[in-house]
């Protein structure tokens, strides 16, 4: 069977609310005295403590009037020692001064004979500079002449080569041309040996020939004279020889011909011999026509050789004395540098002289302003150390006056803390007396929340059997009739517990008390009714814990598993389907209601 909450509700709330009123006004009683008596104590405390914080003042300001006025003590005794340092230093200073006026006369003087010496060093420098320009001009003078020697040198060496390299073969022609005039001689010898061989075997042939001749002559005249018969006997014979005579003959004329060809041949090669020796003869005489002009020019060469050499050795002196000029320009330069440097180095001396002067006379006008202004300041010092112990003195007059006052003052919080102490001990006895009837009262309040326990037990024990007497009834009426009974059955509980509490009223005690349980008792009712109406509206499933829905989010982030699937919108599991979630689901709401069930039967 299952007991109605909000009459079970009602009665924890009562006894709970009932004893913790109590309690709550014993202890309010107990802070209100406990305050009080803070009250007191801290009224006394604070007037000590701002005594005592005007005493500390006030010895704290005299202990600091007492510090600035040896810490001015102090100032002035260092003031003083300041003073006399820089009265030292002034003389100090205008000692050096004067040290470094005479410094300064020496190092004037010293630099007029510097500068002196120095413009006499500049003229010198001046005439070694001109001379070494007009040097220099005759030496670029002189390398423009080497440089047009040089290249009429290198014309004339190319000149030279070029006529070497002719003659050199002018004179392979030439030997050419005599080898050429002796072949031609031995050819012409020769020939002469030859026309005068062939000369004479004409000679010997026109002698056979006319011998030949006047022996036919003499032949035909024989053959006349003969007689007919041996011209016939003899004819074969005569034939013969006479045949032979013949072709002796042509062979001769023959013969004759090839040597007059011959003749003419070596007569046409004689005319052009001579005609190539008359061209060779020409060639010689221009050749030798040729040495003359290279032997003339030969001649130029080498006095143009000896002229170089000349004006290489003055080239020579000339560069001799321009090293020794550039020595003595040198020594010049390294002159002038170092006078330059000492110039730099007393220029540096003086400008340090003038600013150690500057600095000197600026460290003399600042320790003089310094000076000044110390004085001054002595004087202020003096002024405010006599209007210090001036206000010493009245500030001493005033903590006379003020410690009588707050002697005075204190003497009359001793009076009151007294007084207040006496009130403080009948105040006690008052809480003590009121302590002691509210332990009454709670007595009292138990024995009644005894007596409402064993009525409410009573009521629990009629509603079973009304509600055992329900149950038939609503297994033949509707859900709007099942309703309208909690709704009667609501009102008659309530309607109980308002006459349970109106019996609590009509019971003994302290009106103050009943009145307030009452008034409790009326707001938890409301808050129950409305409770139960929410409770009963709403899902299983919403009435969860946030912990429960902590977890679900877990195990859908985490996937994995039937529950992840079943918590998260897609599936994580191959092995959910739609009637295993659903089984799941019908499994767990029952389980969410066995343990709503459980939960509202242990609160009863």
């Amino acid at each position: 069977m299952q007991l109605d909450p909000v009459s079970e509700s009602v009665q924890d709330n009562f006894s709970s609310h009932s004893l913790s009123d109590l309690n709550e006004i014993s202890d309010s009683n107990d802070a209100q005295m406990s305050s009080f008596e803070e009250k007191v104590e801290q009224t006394l405390g604070d007037s000590e403590k701002i005594m005592r914080e005007k005493v500390n003042k006030l010895n704290s300001e005299n202990h600091n009037l007492k510090k600035e006025n040896s810490s001015l003590n102090d100032r002035l005794i260092s003031l003083e020692k300041n003073f006399l340092n820089l009265k030292n230093k002034a003389e100090k200073a205008s000692a050096q001064i004067d040290a470094s006026k005479a410094e300064l006369q020496s190092m004037v003087i010293k630099y007029a004979r510097s500068e002196k010496e120095l413009i006499e060093f500049r003229k010198r420098y001046e005439e070694i500079d001109r001379k070494y320009k007009e040097i220099l001009k005759e030496k670029d003078v002189a390398q423009s002449k080497i440089t047009d020697l040089t290249k009429e040198r290198k014309h004339l060496r190319g000149n030279l080569e070029k006529q070497v390299l002719e003659s050199a073969s002018f004179q392979n022609k030439n030997e050419i041309l005599k080898n050429k005039l002796e072949q031609n001689e031995v050819a012409n010898q020769r020939l002469k040996l030859l026309n005068e061989e062939l000369t004479d075997k004409y000679e010997k042939c026109r002698a056979s020939l006319d011998e030949i001749e006047s022996a036919l002559i003499k032949f035909n005249k024989k053959e006349i004279d003969d007689d007919e018969i041996e011209e016939k006997n003899i004819e074969n014979e005569t034939t013969l020889n006479q045949t032979k005579w013949v072709d002796v003959y042509l062979d001769c004329l023959r013969s004759n011909e090839k040597l007059k060809d011959r003749v003419a041949n070596l007569e046409q090669e004689i005319i052009g011999k001579k005609l190539e020796t008359d061209a060779l003869n020409l060639q010689i005489e221009n050749f030798k026509k040729y040495v003359l002009d290279y032997d003339k020019k030969s001649e130029l060469i080498e006095s143009l050789k000896n002229e170089l050499i000349n004006r290489q050795n003055v080239i020579n002196d000339l560069k001799s004395k321009f090293d020794q000029i550039n020595e003595i320009n040198r020594d010049l330069l390294s002159d002038a540098n170092s006078s330059k440097h000492k110039e730099s180095e007393l220029l540096e001396y003086t400008e340090r002289m003038t600013a150690k002067m500057v600095s000197l006379q600026s460290d003399h006008n600042n320790l003089q302003k310094r000076f000044d202004q110390m004085e001054i300041d002595f004087d202020k010092l003096n002024e405010i150390n006599e209007r210090l112990k001036i206000d010493n003195d009245d500030l001493k007059t005033k903590l006379e006056h003020t410690q009588q006052s707050k002697e005075k003052d204190l003497n009359e919080l001793h009076s009151q803390i007294e007084m207040k102490q006496a009130e403080l001990k009948s105040d006690r006895l008052k809480i003590e007396d009121l302590e002691n009837q509210i332990q009454i009262m709670k007595r009292k309040h138990i024995l009644n929340l005894k007596e409402l326990n064993k009525e409410i037990q009573t009521l629990r024990k009629q509603q079973q059997q009304q509600n055992n007497q329900l149950l038939a009834i609503k297994a033949n009426n509707g859900d709007d009739k099942n309703d309208h009974n909690s709704a009667s059955t609501l009102s008659s509980r309530t309607s109980s517990l308002n006459s349970l509490s109106n019996h609590d009223h009509s019971q003994p005690g302290p009106d103050s008390n009943i009145d307030h349980n009452g008034q409790l008792i009326i707001e938890m009712k409301k808050k129950s009714k409305l409770l139960q109406y929410f409770i009963l509206k709403e899902e299983a499933g919403a009435l969860a814990t946030e912990t429960m829905d902590k977890n679900k989010i877990y195990l859908s982030r985490r996937g994995g598993g039937i529950m992840s699937s079943l918590y998260n919108s897609s599936l994580t599991d191959d092995t959910m389907t739609l009637e295993r979630s659903l089984e799941i689901n019908q499994k767990l709401h029952a389980v969410l209601e066995d343990t709503l069930l459980k939960n509202m039967t242990l609160k009863v």
